[in-house]
């Protein structure tokens, strides 16, 4: 099988030259062709509308008997091969808009915005309003960020947004979904569009770069593409940002990382033969399981630039350890007592703490192995199109920055609108199902030095990181609201 290669998007166009390698404008013009089958053919599968609606189809329209819709995986272990698959079948109907010539080995590329600064900034072809024969540019939407910085005027989205310590910090791919901390692709599930079990690695930078690139849009009617299920997809930096995301899983799954050794996909049958329906280049709805995407090279044709030779790739569950964790899951040892809401300002909690009196409890000389501050029962009528810093035990005046000592992590509420199971959907009572846990075992052990760990009480700050609450008053923020902030060891 010929091995196509995807590319960093700003290896093939850069300010000087945001046209340079045809790989861009071949995508631009396939994306027309699309867009185009909108008005054309609009109940072919793979029109641009359509294609975007598998994801999940946009607010407020009515369920297609004749088109697949709603079936992206969030928030547990597919989470990772669906997008993969999706990603796969997009990129084929893109070929096929193309001459057999241009359709050979062209590939995705991808939005490396992690590891230069300079590429934090939307790639320059996406910015251009017109192609270079003068053409409405269909790679530029205006449904993105204005607040706290403007996208599409080559601002760049904040680091906080890209970082990936935490993200390729676990070693293992899933644990069960009983516990409130995951690992790297999320917790074991069935069928779920939007589940509670995310992967440090969804959050960030997967739902931070959605919400840094969608966010608040001057009047919030509509708010950018990027920051909901229901019209991500209809931004075309969606693909390059989830083939990013594909890239660090093989990266993840290669490398080693955070003081771990390559990470290993998991094994068990009810991973592996999972199957997930597609729209082929034909429009005819396709199956693929999870087993037939492990290898993206053999099985799937494709390879990104720079990857570490990869590691044979066992589908007998015998043949290697199961990349699940069945460890005991962490213990709560507090919580809050009431909720918490958010709109744009910072806002302070503190929670009772108690000692473990579980498999946790250890010598009180040593400590917990590991401290996780989760943020649970999260529920929001839409994406506030901020991102809200979480930090512990602040001191006063200190500045609230991802670059904090005392930082725990970062929110985007990515999915918020789509955070109940789908039988719960018009239920106003059922739970929400999203929720944030970050290891803050660094941050507690910190404290302890500076005698500033109180054993019977935790504060949390939780403010936007990006913008003073001051010039965030001039906008209506939607509200979050948080069920429980709570404290757990193993």
């Amino acid at each position: 099988m010929a091995v196509r290669v995807r590319n960093d998007i700003w290896d093939l166009g850069d300010e000087a030259d945001p046209w340079r390698d045809p790989v861009i404008l071949a995508y631009a013009q396939a994306i027309a062709a699309m867009q185009a089958l909108d008005d054309t053919d609009p109940d072919n599968g793979t029109s641009w509308v359509n294609q975007a609606a598998i994801h999940e189809r946009q607010p407020g329209t009515p369920n297609d008997p004749n088109n697949l819709q709603d079936q992206c995986q969030h928030g547990g272990w597919y989470f990772l091969p669906w997008h993969r698959m999706y990603l796969w079948y997009f990129e084929d109907i893109i070929r096929s808009h193309m001459d057999d010539a241009a359709a050979g080995d062209w590939a995705l590329p991808y939005w490396n915005y992690s590891d230069d600064a300079a590429r934090r900034v939307l790639p320059p072809a996406f910015r251009e309003p017109t192609l270079p024969n003068g053409d409405d540019n269909p790679l530029f939407v205006s449904q993105r960020r204005h607040f706290p910085n403007e996208i599409n005027a080559g601002n760049p989205i904040s680091s906080a947004a890209v970082l990936l310590t935490d993200a390729m910090l676990p070693s293992v791919f899933s644990r069960p979904n009983t516990s409130p901390v995951q690992g790297f692709g999320g917790g074991a599930t069935g069928f779920l569009h939007n589940a509670p079990f995310a992967g440090p690695f969804e959050n960030l930078p997967h739902g931070a770069v959605h919400v840094a690139v969608g966010g608040l849009l001057p009047d919030r009617t509509p708010d950018g593409f990027m920051s909901a299920f229901g019209t991500a997809a209809l931004d075309p930096i969606f693909w390059l940002h989830h083939c990013n995301l594909d890239r660090l899983w093989e990266v993840w799954r290669r490398g080693s990382n955070q003081g771990h050794g390559p990470g290993a996909n998991p094994t068990s049958s009810s991973w592996l033969t999972r199957s997930f329906r597609f729209v082929d280049r034909t429009a005819a709805i396709v199956r693929k399981r999870v087993e037939e995407v492990v290898d993206i090279e053999g099985q799937l044709g494709y390879t990104y630039v720079g990857l570490p030779a990869a590691p044979a790739v066992h589908r007998d569950a015998e043949a290697r350890p199961e990349a699940v964790s069945d460890e005991q899951p962490p213990e709560m040892v507090g919580a809050t007592e009431e909720p918490v809401t958010l709109k744009g300002a910072t806002v302070a909690t503190r929670l009772g703490v108690s000692a473990p009196t579980g498999p946790a409890k250890r010598d009180v000389a040593a400590g917990p192995e590991h401290v996780y501050l989760a943020i649970e029962d999260i529920e929001g009528e839409k994406n506030p199109g901020l991102l809200y810093g979480v930090f512990v035990n602040m001191p006063e005046g200190a500045p609230l920055d991802h670059e904090s000592p005392y930082y725990a992590g970062t929110m985007s509420f990515f999915g918020i609108e789509a955070s109940k199971s789908d039988e719960d959907e018009d239920d106003d009572d059922a739970p929400h199902m999203l929720r944030y846990a970050f290891d803050i075992t660094p941050i507690v052990a910190k404290l302890k030095d500076e005698d500033r760990w109180d054993p019977e009480h935790l504060d949390v700050t939780i403010t936007p990181i990006e913008a003073a609450d001051e010039e965030i008053a001039a906008y209506d923020i939607a509200p979050v609201k948080i069920g429980r902030v709570s404290l757990y060891v193993e």
